[in-house]
């Protein structure tokens, strides 16, 4: 919470952001076995962990 503060911005204020997965077209198997797949197609793949991407949705009037 001391975080909101640092921003200049009340909690109320920032409580209309929204956060969402960023990746939700396909589910964590299939997108596991894509990851699988690139692994094996690309020896020099790093593995990214996708299910922790996610994106927050602010209206407008925040900046």
């Amino acid at each position: 919470m001391k975080s909101y503060w640092r921003l200049g911005r009340s909690c109320e204020e920032l409580s209309r952001n929204t956060i969402t997965k960023m990746i939700t077209a396909i589910d964590d198997k299939k997108l596991n076995a894509l990851i699988n797949k690139a692994m094996e197609i690309d020896t020099t793949y790093k593995e990214v962990n996708f299910k922790n991407y996610f994106f927050i949705n602010c209206p407008a009037d925040i900046t």
